[in-house]
């Protein structure tokens, strides 16, 4: 889909999975997930033109505070409106440095 939109002459993103509180709960989600993320991050280096929007360094469930879980995360999949809040902001930055 990425190289599609690149060969016709738009920027893409690439965002990657962010650490929820089921890698915590089940090894097998969080590795998954990582397996993921790195292939994501890999095949990105070789392609112009794609942005990498880290969402997995950005929010990492296991470091964060009590409250910050609380602010950010309505469960354990879904995000608060201040969590969508830091998501969005961050692509937009990163967008923004596209332009």
């Amino acid at each position: 889909m990425h190289k599609y939109i690149i060969d016709q002459g738009v920027s893409s993103v690439l965002v990657t999975l962010p650490q929820y509180k089921s890698d915590l709960m089940y090894d097998f989600y969080g590795d998954k997930r990582n397996k993921l993320n790195k292939i994501l991050r890999e095949r990105a280096k070789n392609i112009e033109k794609l942005t990498v929007c880290d969402l997995d360094s950005l929010i990492k469930y296991k470091y964060m505070s009590k409250s910050d879980r609380k602010n950010f995360w309505d469960d354990h999949i879904h995000y608060t409106p201040d969590g969508y809040d830091l998501i969005g902001e961050y692509i937009f930055n990163e967008i923004k440095k596209l332009l």
